[in-house]
């Protein structure tokens, strides 16, 4: 073999190998494209929980029903319930416990 072949076959063998590695790079880019689609695939095939909201008066019913007493909506979001011949105040944990977000 002569040198000028010898180089040629250098040359051609490194430019294998500079391909071999750009093609493993992009099949290991691809590898990770194609997980990071099925991940968002998979999230947005799963239901997104709605926020639940129920009204003053269904919160009043579940209250009366809670503590057993008569209850009446209030000023601001609040809550009351008879007691001993008076209103009195619902605690709002108690308001938030009976609208199921405690």
């Amino acid at each position: 073999m002569s040198v000028s072949m010898k180089s040629t076959k250098a040359v051609m063998y490194a430019e294998i190998e500079r391909l071999r590695a750009l093609c493993d790079q992009l099949e290991q880019s691809n590898r990770a494209l194609r997980t990071e689609s099925k991940e968002r695939k998979a999230k947005s095939e799963e239901p997104e929980p709605r926020e639940v909201t129920i009204s003053k008066m269904e919160i009043g019913r579940r209250l009366a029903i809670l503590m057993k007493r008569t209850v009446r909506p209030a000023t601001a979001g609040k809550f009351e319930s008879y007691v001993d011949g008076e209103w009195v105040v619902i605690p709002e944990r108690v308001v938030r416990h009976a609208a199921g977000a405690a």
